[in-house]
């Protein structure tokens, strides 16, 4: 469709007809399972398969054209903030309970998070955001600095960058390069 989708803080989700003008609203009703799971809408997204996703600040929901509605599809206590898809996995960032991915193939969920006593995890659990570089490399941006998925041996990678331990707000590829806000502030 012709849709532009508006996630709000506390007002729930938009849908504007960019044709007539015309909005849809959509609201969580907590006791309703085929609502938001909040209405805090952080992170939207259209995969490949044409399904809409809305990572909410209670979990990710599935948008379901047929009934015109919402399946809740993980829940948890932290806000979902940024989704991506590489490949065939559907990636979801988390402030507070790291990295989620979701298999389109295989419709397996599996949960990555920050581990002191294991190099190769996740670098924090506050995830701020995510990036696929021109080479297909995912990048996470999390409040303890940049780390890069090794998808052969399903673990994280914490490059030497000189960043530290920024804050990474946002990440964007360009042309190799990679330009990243960071609290601190910008860096290529």
């Amino acid at each position: 469709g012709n849709n532009l989708w508006i996630g709000t803080y506390t007002g729930g989700l938009n849908v504007m007809d960019l044709t007539t003008k015309q909005f849809r609203h959509y609201y969580s009703h907590l006791s309703d399972t085929t609502t938001l799971s909040s209405n805090s809408a952080y992170a939207i997204y259209k995969d490949t398969k044409d399904n809409i996703w809305i990572g909410t600040m209670l979990g990710i929901n599935l948008y379901d054209r047929a009934s015109d509605s919402f399946r809740r599809v993980k829940m948890h206590n932290e806000t979902t903030i940024d989704i991506l898809q590489v490949d065939n996995l559907i990636w979801f960032a988390t402030n507070g309970d790291g990295l989620f991915s979701y298999n389109l193939d295989t419709e397996v969920w599996k949960h990555y998070r920050f581990d002191p006593d294991d190099l190769s995890s996740l670098i924090s659990n506050n995830v701020m955001c995510l990036c696929l570089d021109e080479r297909d490399q995912l990048w996470i941006g999390t409040n303890s600095g940049l780390c890069k998925y090794d998808p052969l041996n399903d673990r994280f990678i914490l490059p030497n960058t000189g960043i530290g331990n920024n804050s990474i707000c946002k990440i964007f590829s360009d042309n190799g390069h990679l330009w990243i806000t960071t609290t601190k502030g910008l860096i290529e």
